[in-house]
């Protein structure tokens, strides 16, 4: 269990690791179950817990244009954090190789606790997540 930073484009998933256990772990069996959830308070609190198959990339490697859209998006979504003095220490520390890991769903369980609901989908059949 990792936090990442994430896009969706509605069929698939990617984010960025380190080259590190995660990453290990995906190469020897590349079953996936990733956890997004959203809100704070008790009343707030929905999500998914998505289950696929990851695919990974290496950096300098060709990336599929919808992976790199997606990492785009991420850049893009957190160019706030990644101008700050953290980050930049953080990458001048960080020395392992990054790897892109690209989550192609193929069933989800969704929660919403404030609306007391919950759901299912699978055997893919279409996207799996929506906006």
């Amino acid at each position: 269990v990792a936090p990442y930073w994430f896009w969706c484009d509605g069929d698939l998933i990617v984010f960025t690791t380190a080259d590190n256990q995660t990453a290990s772990n995906l190469r020897a069996n590349p079953d996936v179950a990733v956890l997004v959830d959203l809100g704070v308070d008790f009343g707030d609190l929905r999500g998914a817990l998505i289950r696929g198959h990851a695919t990974l990339y290496a950096a300098g490697n060709a990336v599929p244009s919808p992976v790199r859209a997606c990492l785009d998006a991420i850049d893009r979504s957190h160019s706030d954090e990644l101008a700050r003095p953290e980050f930049a220490r953080y990458d001048a520390w960080e020395k392992r190789d990054p790897v892109y890991v690209e989550v192609t769903p193929t069933s989800a369980t969704w929660f919403d606790i404030g609306r007391t609901e919950t759901g299912r989908t699978g055997p893919r059949s279409g996207p799996i997540l929506t906006s």
